[in-house]
């Protein structure tokens, strides 16, 4: 079975404005997970849940992981899969949910060590691509498909002057403790989209398909319920922001593959906030009095967990991986391709 878990925070407005249709035609596959909503906000998705026939918990921690982490182990069986998705994130077409019921049949069948996979991003007025006036044609060589998270920037960076400048700025050490915005000048090119990496399209030629990726976007991400259970111990420093990169290096230090689906697009329309009267997850959870989660100090907790800096990949400060886990493997083939392809 494919559950559609939503985690719910002080968002209710833009889950039922934006996806009513959807909710209507799988509540016996939703489930909303309030994360410690304002009390009318949590008592707005009590109500809309029991409108609409929709599984209603109040998460027993904080964040999705912890949210995710109870679902998968109170509710689910060894062979479902749970669609972690956010409120703004749609598939292009409803249908999409039945090929992905397929989809985690096969690779039950297969008994393939997938532990999860995302999908394309389309987001419209984004920096990682070019606007295109009709949803239904933009193709998954038109979006957003993850981020080399484990590649040194050698492999990534553009080969101008300005960028080469940059990275040489962003490595002297006042600068670097200072001022992170230049060496975000350079992480930028690791995300694996038509304007951001330097040479797109012929990286781009070896994902077709469903195949093994660092860490696909994670604004929707499919994952197998056997994998979580036997792979991830849930940490509840990592409640919104670097969640998924996280159980990621957990799945892969066990030998289970996170991959990319290039056979279905998601629209990534953050710009819906603002209709709520929301800002961005990052500008409105740096707000003083913001009604989304705090952007809090998850790079900290990041380097401390895992022994390098999540925006600046090391090999040699990559202390925490296993010499036998696909994770050392992603590391040390040192380039940007895929590891494995499926055929599901």
């Amino acid at each position: 079975m494919l559950h559609i878990l939503y985690c719910c925070y002080n968002n209710y407005d833009l889950l039922v404005g934006e996806n009513l249709s959807f909710l209507k035609r799988y509540n016996s596959n939703i489930v909303l997970i309030d994360d410690h909503s304002s009390e009318d906000e949590f008592l707005k998705g009590e109500s809309l849940a029991n409108e609409l026939g929709i599984r209603f918990f109040k998460n027993t921690g904080k964040g999705i992981q912890i949210a995710t982490d109870v679902y998968i182990k109170e509710h689910c069986n060894l062979d479902d899969w749970v669609l972690v998705i956010q409120q703004d994130v749609f598939f292009r077409d409803e249908s999409a949910i039945a090929r992905l019921e397929e989809k985690i049949k096969s690779i039950n069948s297969q008994g393939l060590k997938v532990g999860a996979f995302g999908f394309p991003n389309y987001i419209p007025d984004a920096h990682y691509h070019k606007n295109i006036s009709s949803i239904n044609s933009v193709t998954w060589k038109d979006t957003w498909l993850g981020v080399f998270s484990l590649a040194n920037s050698n492999l990534y960076i553009k080969k101008t002057s300005k960028s080469l400048i940059f990275k040489v700025l962003s490595k002297i050490p006042f600068i670097e403790k200072v001022e992170r915005r230049i060496w975000h000048k350079v992480i930028i090119n690791r995300n694996f989209a038509p304007r951001t990496l330097s040479n797109f399209d012929e990286v781009a030629d070896q994902y077709e398909g469903f195949v093994s990726i660092d860490l696909p976007v994670w604004t929707a991400v499919v994952i197998s319920c056997s994998a979580w259970k036997k792979s991830i111990i849930a940490d509840r420093d990592f409640i919104f922001h670097l969640w998924f990169p996280d159980v990621a290096m957990q799945l892969m230090n066990n030998n289970y593959y996170v991959c990319l689906d290039t056979s279905e697009i998601v629209i990534n329309n953050w710009k819906l906030k603002e209709k709520y009267g929301l800002s961005d997850s990052v500008t409105e959870g740096r707000k003083k009095n913001g009604r989304m989660e705090k952007y809090g100090n998850h790079l900290k907790v990041w380097k401390a967990k895992w022994g390098f800096d999540y925006e600046d990949p090391n090999e040699k400060k990559l202390s925490a991986v296993k010499t036998d886990s696909i994770l050392n493997k992603t590391i040390t083939k040192n380039s940007i391709g895929p590891l494995t392809r499926f055929n599901i």
